[in-house]
């Protein structure tokens, strides 16, 4: 009994001295305004909010005067991953090469039609199994060499091929390849196919 009567002494203790020191007791919460004259009572009384977005009335960037109209890019893509030099691939200074669509889509279409029917690769995609040999040539890459990735995907994934595929047959485009060399050395080039 003595503990309660020592406990309850120092709890009110305590409160005095949280008072005394600018804290505040606790107090009921605010009520609400809902049905005084401050709150609308209809759309009428509410205040539109702004639009979301101003227009734009000027371009954020000025062209300078003096600002080429065109610009000529020497090489647009790399021809390959920066590093030690390989005897094989296109010579940086070459152009891009050009193959015609049927012989890259027979190819690709050959590769396609013989994957296994689970879809998975059960070793390594050789060059000569997705590109025609005469890019081959023309590429200067061995037929031995891995092929990792064809366009923005990697060999392994089902829907590489049908991407290329899947382009008009009567349109240019450009695809990529990723290649690893007999050297070791992972090539990045592209070949424009023509119509």
């Amino acid at each position: 009994m003595n503990k309660l009567i020592l406990l309850a002494i120092a709890v009110a203790a305590l409160a005095l001295v949280y008072l005394s020191l600018g804290g505040t007791a606790p107090t009921n919460p605010p009520r609400s305004d809902r049905g005084s004259a401050a709150v609308p009572q209809s759309a009428a009384g509410l205040t539109p909010l702004p639009p979301p977005m101003t227009p734009v009335t000027a371009p954020a960037f000025e062209r300078r005067a003096d600002a080429p109209t065109s610009l000529t890019i020497a090489a647009p893509m790399p021809t390959t991953v920066p590093g030690p030099s390989s005897q094989y691939g296109r010579p940086p200074n070459a152009p891009m090469l050009t193959a015609k669509s049927g012989e890259v889509r027979d190819t690709l279409r050959r590769f396609y039609a013989n994957l296994p029917q689970s879809g998975r690769l059960d070793g390594p995609v050789h060059a000569d199994d997705v590109l025609p040999l005469s890019l081959l040539r023309d590429w200067n890459i061995p037929a031995a060499s891995v092929v990792t990735q064809i366009g923005e995907r990697a060999v392994t994934d089902i829907e590489a091929v049908p991407r290329v595929l899947d382009r008009p047959a009567d349109a240019w485009f450009m695809v990529g390849f990723t290649i690893i060399t007999p050297d070791g050395r992972e090539i990045r080039d592209y070949v424009r196919v023509a119509p």
